[in-house]
């Protein structure tokens, strides 16, 4: 399993289906993640041992993201 530390992240009250706490979307508005009420958008975060980066970095170093749930 993947460990992350998020830095900075924000609420979208757009609704997607899926599951809660399925990356339903990686795009320029973030790394966005379906909770019970909308979509947390991942804005900074950081990898475990890794240095703190923007999404943009971590979904070029990480393909197939879509539809992975994060725990």
């Amino acid at each position: 399993d993947l460990k992350v530390k998020i830095f900075k992240a924000r609420f979208l009250v757009e609704q997607f289906e899926g599951s809660v706490g399925e990356i339903v979307k990686a795009d320029k508005n973030g790394l966005c993640i379906k909770v019970n009420d909308g979509v947390i958008s991942i804005l900074e975060l950081q990898k475990e041992g890794k240095k703190r980066m923007d999404y943009r970095s971590f979904i070029n170093g990480n393909q197939n993201l879509l539809g992975k749930i994060a725990k």
